[in-house]
């Protein structure tokens, strides 16, 4: 309401130099040259800004708890997976910061984990349970749930949609991690005492590359900071809860520091792409269209990741 108030107000006192203005025919007819003069630019700039905004401004997709919504669990993730053949240079930038970071870590993870342990705390480890639960998905898709439900009844489609995208970057962040972890086999530091014991592909071995817990946080908190962005507190206490989860692993000495910055990665950057993918008009990214000539007949298949 105060908004709508100040929005008529403004408009409001905007006209009153024009009616005074009009009084005088002097200042009358250079109103209205001005005006001839004028006109033409502003109706251009205009035309520019309303085909700008047209072309920029991507409605997001509406989602619903379906079996579309589902199948399109195995194309997204799909998507993921091949996307660095799209990738540009900025994205192999990146990505080659992440994969220095996490490498540069695995120098000093023994170290982290020295300094983490010697000053751990009852204080400390009160914490830990709070982040540990923030990562876990025993409760985090009982929340998730819950939202929709609020959404649905409440006929919110943003919080409907947070909550779809959320889950989805879960279990596909979280079908990443689990991969990972029978790849490389690293054991967890409370398992071995040195941080470069890897097993390499296995069922038996250790699982601590990467973090689950940070994937899970990173991948829902994303969700949240970009669907609501617009509020200024809300994206820096979403990651601060997830930075929250993942320092959590190493206070409870289930992680190394490498494992947390490799999985907040996961989580991050899968739902980005999810983000950038239900940001589109048309979520059908299949196309089978028919061309007929006269000599021949072709059906053509287009699928847009």
């Amino acid at each position: 309401m105060f908004i709508l108030l100040a929005f008529v107000l403004g408009t409001g006192c905007a006209q009153l130099p024009k009616k005074k203005t009009d009084r005088d025919p002097q200042s009358r007819l250079g109103h209205l040259q001005n005006k001839k003069t004028r006109k033409p630019a502003q109706a251009t700039r205009a035309k520019k800004s309303d085909h700008r905004n047209s072309v920029n401004k991507e409605e997001p997709v509406k989602l619903e708890l379906d079996g579309q919504y589902f199948k399109g669990f195995l194309s997204d993730a799909g998507s993921i997976l091949v996307s660095p053949g799209r990738w540009g240079a900025a994205d192999w930038l990146t990505a080659t910061f992440v994969l220095g970071a996490t490498g540069g870590l695995m120098f000093a993870d023994e170290a982290i984990r020295d300094e983490v342990q010697s000053s751990r705390s009852s204080f400390s480890d009160d914490l830990a349970q709070v982040g540990e639960a923030l990562g876990n998905g025993a409760y985090a898709v009982p929340s998730l749930g819950a939202l929709y439900l609020a959404g649905h009844v409440l006929k919110n489609d943003k919080a409907k949609r947070v909550a779809l995208l959320s889950f989805e970057s879960y279990v596909i962040s979280g079908a990443f991690t689990l991969a990972l972890k029978h790849m490389t086999g690293r054991e967890r530091p409370n398992r071995n005492n040195d941080s470069d014991n890897w097993e390499g592909p296995s069922f038996d071995g250790g699982v601590s590359f990467s973090s689950g817990h940070t994937a899970t946080a990173f991948s829902i908190a994303t969700i949240i900071a970009n669907e609501y962005g617009n509020q200024p507190l809300v994206p820096p206490l979403a990651y601060s809860l997830a930075f929250l989860a993942g320092w959590s692993r190493m206070n409870d000495n289930k992680h190394w520091a490498s494992d947390v910055i490799f999985g907040a990665a996961i989580g991050y950057f899968t739902s980005k792409a999810l983000l950038k993918y239900h940001k589109r008009r048309n979520a059908n990214r299949l196309a089978i269209l028919p061309m007929m000539g006269k000599d021949r007949r072709v059906v053509m298949a287009f699928y847009q990741f």
